[in-house]
């Protein structure tokens, strides 16, 4: 990468950067709900800026691997972030062509695992020479391990041991630990390159190499003692893997070879016949990207658009009405009469008939068909009266008619003003707090209300009493099991830095009563008092970093001996 780019590699740099921007509909496919593709395009334009070797690669494997990354959410290329890199390496089963290789960073496999919220506990971890370490079996692994943090030159020690735990549904899962030797024959044997890289770059006892000691311990081990968790098994598949097609909805697990990489288990035989190479496949949604790249395609007889188009231009349509984000789905919803949770539930018919809704101004401002209303014939029969009846809130000169049309029972989530037999104040109140507690903040709220409550707001006034109710009720369930969750994750913190569970309480309430803000003056003495978001802020400053507001079991300590001194004065 030091050496100058030649004119040639700049040409073809340029035609992948194009390449990218054509494929923005590809991207869009793949990457899940809510994650705008911009940043996305970005962060693949990053990915050849830091790499500017992926010039000489095999183009579609490059980007096989972004839409591999768009499947798995996985930003490549962000040093911050760590999730994901593409490297250039050559493929024993393709007359050595240079591919680029997707290679997921251990915070990538971490960040998947954290969204499972059944996971509440997910790392790996180095044993550093001086560190309280022991591990035995009686069935399955335990450890017990207490790192020497008052040693200033611990980071400078060698490590010994490596291990990864997770918790899941409960359940504590740990590794059978590694020790550096053995770390350094897994690298000597399934490393894919023989020299240079993380694993041989820096030298044994480095940082790098106790990063890919780490991934290797959770996608090697891990993932294999954990409950199906698809997305983590997937991710574990396509690292180190290469892939060729741009399929934004294929199953990762069956379009990646690894024709550099054998398995631990000697599973390398994967199921795409042992890592033989894979022709390109271009999909009828990217004909016309696949027009431009390799010309056009022998079954591209027909202009009719793509379901593809057709979501994209429904998506302009709504974008132009003031309907975006979670509102489109309720849209759909509203138009065909079923819940729609994704966009690739509708089919053409069904993407047409809320195209022509739009079109027409159905249930657009708060209003069942006021727009066709002036377009009907003057000779028009009956159902003139259903099309100008006014909103369901204002009076109607014929009420036997008011039963009648279908639109009327959804008229509470409308997100227009406040509804007849709303919500009084103290029950909004509850709901907020309850949403706070549940850790759902902003705009969240309303997609939750959404997903769970089957109502669509853009306000919490907006909803009835029921409701609300019905919101509060199913949070209750939510708050509980988090604030469970967070006391979990806070005696493991607060142990690992040394403390006992003893002091872990009046710790807490110490912290709590000394740096928060509270309605009630009265100072809090049990956990039982402690909501969930100052919870979560003891737990945040336990792990914060010092000078930042970091909390230790030897500050607390402290400031009982400064409690106690001041009091015997």
């Amino acid at each position: 990468m030091g050496a100058e780019l030649t004119p040639r590699q700049k040409e073809q740099l340029a035609k992948l950067d194009d390449t990218i921007t054509d494929y923005e509909l590809v991207f869009r496919e793949a990457l899940p709900p809510g994650v705008r593709v911009e940043r996305f395009l970005q962060d693949a334009r990053n990915a050849l800026a830091n790499n500017p070797d992926l010039a000489n690669v095999y183009a579609p494997s490059v980007i096989g691997g972004l839409v591999t990354c768009a499947q798995l959410n996985l930003r490549p290329h962000v040093p911050a972030l760590g999730h994901a890199w593409l490297i250039p390496m050559k493929n024993k089963n393709a007359d050595y062509r240079l591919d680029a290789t997707l290679i997921v960073g251990y915070k990538g496999f971490t960040d998947i695992g954290y969204r499972d919220p059944a996971t509440t506990l997910m790392g790996a971890y180095v044993v550093k020479e001086g560190d309280a370490f022991e591990s035995w079996f009686d069935g399955e692994w335990h450890v017990r391990y207490k790192p020497n943090r008052r040693d200033p030159r611990r980071d400078e020690r060698p490590t010994v041991d490596y291990f990864a735990m997770a918790k899941y549904r409960g359940e504590l899962h740990v590794t059978e630990p590694m020790t550096h030797a053995q770390m350094v024959r897994h690298r000597n044997k399934h490393a894919l390159t023989k020299s240079g890289g993380p694993w041989y770059q820096h030298g044994e006892f480095s940082p790098e190499f106790d990063e890919q000691g780490k991934k290797t311990m959770i996608r090697a081990r891990l993932v294999k003692l954990l409950p199906q968790t698809i997305d983590l098994v997937t991710a574990a598949y396509a690292d180190e893997g290469t892939r060729t097609d741009d399929d934004p909805h294929a199953d990762i697990m069956q379009v990646t070879v690894h024709p550099g990489r054998d398995d631990d288990d000697g599973d390398a035989a994967d199921e795409n016949g042992g890592g033989q190479e894979q022709a390109p496949r271009p999909r009828s949604v990217i004909r016309l990207i696949a027009e431009r790249v390799d010309g056009p395609a022998a079954d591209q007889g027909t202009d009719e658009p793509t379901k593809a188009e057709l979501l994209d231009a429904l998506g302009s349509a709504l974008t132009a009405k003031g309907v975006t984000g979670p509102a489109m789905l309720a849209y759909a919803s509203r138009v065909l009469e079923r819940q729609v949770n994704h966009p690739k539930e509708l089919n053409r018919d069904e993407i047409a008939k809320v195209q022509d809704a739009v079109t027409k101004g159905l249930f657009l401002n708060g209003k069942t068909a006021d727009a066709p209303a002036p377009q009907a014939p003057p000779a028009a029969e009956n159902p003139p009266q259903e099309t100008a009846q006014p909103p369901a809130a204002e009076p109607v000169p014929e009420p036997a008619h008011e039963a009648e049309p279908a639109p009327a029972p959804a008229a509470p989530e409308q997100p227009q003003g406040r509804p007849i037999g709303g919500a009084n104040r103290a029950t909004l109140t509850k709901l907020n707090t309850v949403f706070g507690e549940a850790g759902i903040t902003g705009n969240d709220r309303f997609l939750w209300l959404l997903n769970n409550c089957n109502v669509q707001v853009t306000s919490t006034a907006q909803l009835t009493a029921a409701k609300a109710d019905e919101a509060i009720a199913k949070l209750d369930r939510l708050a509980q099991a988090r604030c469970e969750d967070l006391k979990l994750r806070i005696v493991t913190v607060w142990t690992d830095l040394g403390g006992t569970k003893d002091e872990l309480t009046p710790a807490v309430c110490l912290w709590v009563n000394s740096n928060t803000r509270r309605r009630s003056k009265q100072p809090v003495t049990k956990l039982a008092e402690v909501s969930n978001v100052h919870l979560d802020g003891f737990l945040k400053a336990l792990s914060a970093d010092p000078g930042k507001g970091q909390v230790t079991p030897e500050m607390y300590r402290q400031a009982v001996a400064a409690q106690a001194q001041a009091a015997s004065q």
